[in-house]
């Protein structure tokens, strides 16, 4: 099933993270809460969203991470594929809101701090993107010199130094 559902995520573009994501949560999970209306583990609920969401029924899957994270609120696994299918939905305030919680929870995670860096620009918080963005490089210093998404946040905050720096630090990334 593992390698049916991992294939089926690389076909249909810019899911294949989602996909992984939610991959990530069924299996790492190894739920055992069940939810008498749907009978399903929280992990058994992830890998339907991940099908559901595969065969373009982003809705449903959206549907189905969220019974998984109200089967297991403090599963941060969960609650981070559902933020980025919100991502992916363009839900940024969602996808934040669930970060959010996924950064309580692990402070130092670096995806969800890019990701919500990211989902906060795209909401217009440019100096949030920019904490987010230093918070994940402070993380993993070897983002520096890959991370062109700061230089943006850094010229829309006017802040053209910072930014010019970052995209001259850009240019020797391979």
């Amino acid at each position: 099933n593992h390698l049916m559902i991992t294939r089926l995520g690389r076909s249909r573009t810019g899911s294949f993270a989602v996909m992984s994501v939610l991959l990530m949560a069924a299996y790492t999970g190894r739920c055992e809460k069940s939810l008498a209306d749907e009978n399903q583990t929280a992990g058994e609920l992830a890998i339907a969203a991940a099908v559901a969401i595969k065969l373009g029924n982003d809705q449903e899957g959206l549907r189905l991470l969220t019974l998984a994270v109200q089967a297991e609120p403090d599963h941060s696994t969960h609650r981070f594929a559902r933020a980025s299918l919100y991502n992916w939905m363009r839900q940024h305030q969602n996808a934040i809101d669930d970060y959010d919680v996924v950064l309580q929870q692990s402070p130092h995670d670096v995806r969800a701090l890019q990701l919500r860096g990211s989902a906060r620009f795209k909401q217009g918080d440019i100096g949030g993107s920019i904490e987010d963005f230093d918070a994940a490089i402070a993380t993993d210093p070897l983002l520096e010199k890959r991370h062109w998404q700061r230089g943006i946040s850094y010229y829309y905050a006017k802040l053209y130094e910072h930014g010019s720096r970052q995209f001259e630090l850009y240019q020797t990334y391979d």
